[in-house]
């Protein structure tokens, strides 16, 4: 069978893209990077593309404090540390005027918010339903 070539990518309207694609004969059925050519700060791709690095860095960062508070599971800590990320996102962000960024950065938080293990799951899933499920409208179709 044949394989597509598939990728995702963020547009918004009015908005044009430059965005390089390799080629060759060593690209044919391999994984091959999008790069986008000069996007500007505030372009949802790169808005959506720093939030990603900083999400990693919190969980896997210089010290990878948070991945061990997760392994040891101290999640009394991990949510002290998840809200500190929280706070300073809001403050970061909060010149972004783009209600898509803002909602993909609020459910990425609640992933973040789901992990946990033990007698807290049960607990925790339920905390996210209801803080970000419950009782909210469908953002996109």
């Amino acid at each position: 069978m044949k394989k597509r070539a598939v990728s995702y990518t963020l547009t918004q309207i009015l908005n044009l893209y430059k965005i390089n694609i390799p080629s060759g004969k060593n690209t044919a059925g391999s994984n091959v990077k999008l790069v986008f050519e000069d996007l500007p700060d505030n372009d949802l791709n790169a808005l959506v593309l720093e939030y990603n690095l900083r999400a990693d860095h919190f969980m896997f960062g210089d010290s990878m404090y948070v991945l061990k508070c997760i392994k040891s599971n101290n999640f009394k800590e991990y949510s002290t540390q998840l809200d500190k990320f929280k706070d300073s996102l809001i403050q970061y962000y909060k010149p972004i005027k783009n209600k898509y960024f803002h909602n993909y950065i609020r459910y990425s938080i609640a992933s973040l918010e789901q992990i946990s293990t033990g007698k807290e799951i049960v607990t925790n899933r339920i905390n996210v339903f209801n803080n970000y499920i419950n009782n909210k409208p469908v953002l996109y179709r």
